[in-house]
């Protein structure tokens, strides 16, 4: 039993320093297997999977993987779910964390945009703007939603954009979109010319400073969408979509 515990204890210890490497989430699938645990191995293995499909797939034998099947639509949820019970002792006092920590789970939270993790990922959002921009005055600004049109929440530290939020399906802005996102939506010129475009496998794209659709052409693939709002005639750069991309358009896709 306290050799279990022990067990244990270092691989909660190797989940809360996850980062890119995929040996924690080896580690715990061992442990879940050597407990019968299938659909908790099934989730860890779905994180290694999603998240980190250029170093995981060939650390697990091809029999094993053909075991697990398909990946299934909620891969994202479940690993979400798989993770809580690792993460809850320590998430639990916020206000102890180091700040690198914060940032490390902020950039999962984001990158995973679950649900379940949603009153966790605003009080680490919160925990960090209020050591990182310290005595700086808070202001709280509306946008539009670039994949739905639906209100953005705009948090800003003085000058600076900090935080944003999709209030219909809460979404939030990656950590290093803060300066795109201002840009392309509060800031006084248009940073984009009118004949920028680019390609995408969907038409649904907004402009977030007035919440008018983006002109889009079908090609035979795909769909060119044309950066300027037609509307306010506000320009964009690609660079706010590739910020956004792999996080909250992929919950509007899952939601």
């Amino acid at each position: 039993m306290r050799a279990l515990s022990t067990q244990r204890a270092k691989l909660a210890e190797a989940i809360w320093k996850l980062s890119w490497e995929p040996e924690p989430l080896l580690a715990a699938m061992s442990y879940h297997r050597a407990r019968g645990e299938d659909e908790l191995e099934a989730a860890a293995y779905w994180g290694g999977r999603w998240y980190m499909p250029r170093v995981f797939p060939q650390r697990v034998e091809r029999e094993r993987s053909k075991a697990f099947g398909r990946a299934p639509e909620d891969a994202p949820d479940r690993f979400a779910r798989w993770l809580v019970p690792w993460l809850a002792p320590r998430l639990a006092k916020p206000e102890k964390l180091k700040l690198v920590d914060i940032r490390r789970w902020l950039g999962w939270f984001e990158k995973i945009q679950s649900a379940t993790f949603d009153d966790w990922h605003a009080v680490l959002e919160r925990v960090q703007i209020a050591r990182v921009h310290r005595g700086k005055p808070l202001a709280t600004k509306q946008g539009f939603c670039p994949f739905c049109a639906a209100p953005l929440e705009v948090q800003y530290a003085g000058d600076m954009l900090v935080a944003a939020r999709c209030t219909a399906t809460n979404a939030r802005m990656p950590m290093h979109a803060g300066d795109f996102l201002h840009r392309n939506m509060f800031a006084a010129r248009p940073t984009g010319r009118a004949f920028n475009a680019f390609t995408s496998s969907t038409p649904d794209f907004y402009c977030a400073r007035c919440g008018a659709k983006h002109r889009a052409r079908k090609t035979s693939a795909e769909y060119t969408i044309q950066m300027q709002c037609p509307r306010c005639k506000h320009g964009y750069t690609a660079g706010l979509f590739d910020a956004l991309w792999k996080s909250m358009c992929e919950r509007h896709e899952r939601t």
